[in-house]
């Protein structure tokens, strides 16, 4: 990851996604006291009894948006097993490690697709496996996708 720079790259990736959470959760907030503030007993949002409901719809957006997190996760950890593979050519030890975090975490390794697609920040085990014993693009002749010597 720190080769790929991906903990400057998922920090400024979080920071926009939270920017657009905050900017839809401050529109719908004033919506919301608008429609039934005076319903709940508040005035303007900046009554601290809306804090309750301000902290509901971030909570509800940031569930929403759980498999963009999830899936930018996914997809950093891929290419991170891209590079270690394209660097060290160890599809078989690549494997192993894999098999051997899966025993010790006791984590599914073949959960659902639509778990993997909202929960998930690694790809699943059995796909970890399966590709760290399939990668092979150095045997066809082919470049590098992550790695560049």
């Amino acid at each position: 990851h720190y080769v790929m720079k991906h903990i400057w790259k998922g920090l400024a990736f979080t920071m926009a996604v939270i920017f657009f959470v905050l900017l839809g959760s401050k529109v719908a907030l004033d919506r919301a006291v608008s429609l039934f503030g005076p319903r709940w007993g508040f005035k303007s949002p900046s009554d601290p009894a809306a804090v309750p409901l301000l902290f509901l719809i971030v909570s509800v957006f940031l569930f929403i948006l759980s498999p963009v997190f999830s899936g930018y996760s996914r997809r950093t950890e891929h290419q991170a097993d891209m590079f270690a593979l394209e660097l060290t050519h160890s599809n078989k030890a690549g494997a192993h490690s894999f098999m051997k975090l899966a025993e010790d975490s006791k984590v599914d390794p073949d959960p659902g697709r639509l778990i993997e697609f909202w929960r998930y920040g690694h790809p699943a085990l059995s796909r970890r496996i399966a590709f760290a014993l399939s990668y092979r693009p150095w045997e066809e002749g082919k470049p590098n996708q992550m790695w560049r010597k």
